[in-house]
């Protein structure tokens, strides 16, 4: 399966688990080492400890067979010495039990303890015959055996249980420094171990994470941004992918092709618009051809109504001057009009002086009538009443 087919979720959960491994791993080293210096510190404290400690109370043992054999030599009485002497089998017997623990705690030595066991027999068998010897009167040489005889083989064995008990002393102390030694090098080893396992880890995370995380979401990130600067024709890569990187991919190339039919549609729009400005210019020319045309005849007609208006203005000027002739001739005829009106007026103002005269005097003809109505009328004053004034006759 293609690492570009994995979601995301289960790389990073691949990290994780491998790093897990690597602690579990570390756990399970570091215990296994720690098992082992267990172990070791184990054997040195059951082993060569413990054997030195059991050999040690074994070469107890030793110094108390010399006082053994001292005592009795020093008791005059056979009783008493065969009853110390009899102690030898006591001792003897917690020797080989001290001896049989070395052996059980350190197998190894079983040569050098039945070395030693041979010579402590060797040494008690020489205690028992030197104390017969002083039994049987000869104490002399009974004290020149025990110095020259059983002193140097009992020094002898107890020199040689202290230079073994040493030697397991000191192989205790190897074996605890090589303990402790491996106690390091478990450390180091699990601490290299460790540390060399979480670079691979983060070395392989972080080859995940850029190969298969970054680097691709980077891609998608510059390829959208190469669509936001109208870079219609970029390739959009990643799209077989089944992982969350490929369904961005694929979500950036729907984002693609709605920006090709937008980039469509407003190149539609723009070449529409393109037609139309060309059509209304067209239209527009056409509009104004038409209206330069019907221009074009107006002003052809308003010339030749000019024309024309300049031929009757010709007419009305020659009009104009036989009116203006004529004019003179009708003002002088005004005037003399004038001048009769004004004699007509004068003489109605005349008239008019003379009834508002002959009003007041019938006024007055009739008030004198009113006041004298039984007298009889004289035909003088008749006469006079019928007839008309002389001035206004006159006047009029």
């Amino acid at each position: 399966m293609r690492l570009s087919n994995v979601p995301i979720t289960f790389k990073i959960l691949m990290c994780v688990v491998l790093m897990a491994f690597v602690s579990l791993f570390a756990a399970f080293y570091g215990a296994q080492q720690i098992t082992a210096v267990d172990m070791a510190d184990t054997a040195v404290i059951e082993g060569e400890s413990a054997a030195a400690r059991d050999l040690a109370r074994a070469n107890q043992r030793v110094f108390r067979l010399g006082d053994i054999a001292y005592r009795a030599f020093s008791r005059t009485d056979v009783a008493q010495t065969r009853e110390v002497l009899s102690r030898i089998d006591t001792v003897t017997a917690e020797f080989r039990d001290r001896l049989d623990a070395v052996r059980k705690a350190l197998p190894r030595t079983a040569t050098e303890l039945d070395r030693f066991s041979r010579d402590f027999d060797k040494v008690s068998d020489l205690a028992r015959e030197i104390n017969e010897i002083a039994n049987a009167g000869d104490r002399d040489r009974a004290r020149a055996e025990l110095e020259t005889r059983f002193d140097p083989a009992l020094g002898a064995l107890r020199d040689e249980m202290t230079a073994y008990m040493e030697k397991l002393i000191e192989d205790g102390h190897a074996a605890s420094a090589a303990a402790t030694e491996l106690a390091h090098e478990a450390i180091t080893t699990n601490y290299v171990v460790v540390l060399g396992a979480t670079v691979i880890i983060l070395a392989i995370s972080t080859l995940l994470a850029v190969t298969a995380i970054s680097r691709p979401l980077r891609g998608i990130a510059d390829t959208m941004q190469r669509l936001a600067g109208g870079e219609l024709t970029v390739d959009i890569v990643g799209r077989d992918r089944k992982d969350e990187v490929g369904l961005m991919a694929r979500s950036v190339e729907v984002f693609k092709q709605n920006a090709i039919a937008v980039k469509a549609l407003e190149d539609e729009q723009e070449r529409a618009k393109v037609a139309a400005e060309a059509d209304k210019r067209k239209a527009m020319n056409q509009l104004a051809d038409s209206f330069e045309r019907e221009v074009m005849d107006v002003v052809r007609s308003v010339a030749a109504a000019a024309e024309q208006l300049q031929q009757n203005a010709n007419s009305m000027g020659t009009a104009a001057e036989e009116t203006n002739r004529q004019s003179n001739t009708v003002a002088a005829a005004s005037e003399q009009a004038s001048v009769n009106v004004r004699t007509v007026a004068a003489a109605a103002e005349e008239l008019s002086s003379s009834i508002a005269e002959i009003g007041q005097q019938v006024a007055t003809a009739a008030n004198v009538a009113s006041k004298a109505p039984a007298r009889p009328r004289h035909p003088a004053a008749r006469s006079t009443a019928s007839s008309p004034t002389p001035s206004a006759s006159a006047k009029w």
